[in-house]
């Protein structure tokens, strides 16, 4: 297993790029995530974000497309096209995608045809995230397993926070898709109080839903070596690499 966090790359010229990555060069490995597809495709230039990682000793594990709509087939296909140049650039494989709303027959004909075609060519694998709404392309684990049965390039994010099931049927769904597995977004959350993305080992109020150390258990006795990203909510950095530093020394 590796473990990483994950790192936004800034939406505006109000941050250098540079300042935020050395704030996580203990890390070892980070997530690259990008966000808005307009000013990923208007401002964001490759050589802008790799160039910097020569210098600072950050491995890039995977990279977090900007939220394209595929349904928006042009934008899609572009915002895909060069977040793949970027991943290339930083010898990674994996890039992370939102099932955004649609249904999968209006676009399952663009993802044979066109996507497919990408993937292929570039030999970079497309991980589904997960998310239990019925209006995305993709509902949850299965939705996502379903679709990646048979494919190569097509490969499954895991994200604890947005699978709203109970701790016995998510060390289930691992068991049971863990071929397609090859990211896990690692948060906690308080269903009771519809909060996302908590630390691991949260120590606020409320009852956590997900006890962390059998899941890390189960995922070292099935040998995993895919990629556990931490994913926190900003106000929890401190936590972030206080929780890596732990993975890498006492899981790893």
């Amino acid at each position: 297993m590796l473990f990483s966090v994950r790192v936004g790359y800034p939406d505006s010229d109000e941050y250098r790029w540079e300042n935020i990555l050395e704030q996580y060069k203990t890390a070892g490995n980070i997530e690259l995530a990008f966000y808005s597809p307009e000013y990923f495709i208007r401002n964001v230039k490759a050589d802008d974000v790799t160039e910097p990682l020569r210098d600072i000793p950050l491995n890039v594990t995977s990279v977090h497309m900007a939220h394209a709509q595929i349904t928006d087939y042009p934008l899609f296909e572009l915002v895909l096209d060069r977040t793949i140049g970027i991943a290339k650039k930083l010898n990674c494989k994996f890039v992370v995608v939102h099932p955004s709303k649609a249904e999968l027959k209006q676009v399952e004909n663009f993802i044979n045809t066109v996507v497919d075609k990408i993937l292929y060519k570039e030999k970079i694998f497309l991980c589904w995230e997960t998310f239990e709404s019925k209006k995305r392309v993709f509902s949850g684990a299965d939705g996502i397993a379903r679709f990646c049965h048979g494919k190569h390039w097509h490969k499954m994010c895991y994200d604890f926070s947005h699978v709203h099931e109970s701790q016995d049927e998510v060390i289930k769904q691992i068991g049971k898709y863990l071929e397609y597995i090859k990211i896990f977004h690692v948060s906690n959350r308080i269903a009771a109080e519809n909060v996302q993305h908590l630390p691991m080992f949260y120590k606020g109020k409320g009852e956590l839903d997900l006890d962390y150390m059998p899941i890390l258990k189960c995922l070292k006795e099935m040998k995993y070596d895919g990629v556990l990203v931490l994913e926190y909510l900003s106000e929890f950095e401190e936590e972030m690499m206080r929780d890596i530093a732990f993975l890498k020394n006492k899981i790893g």
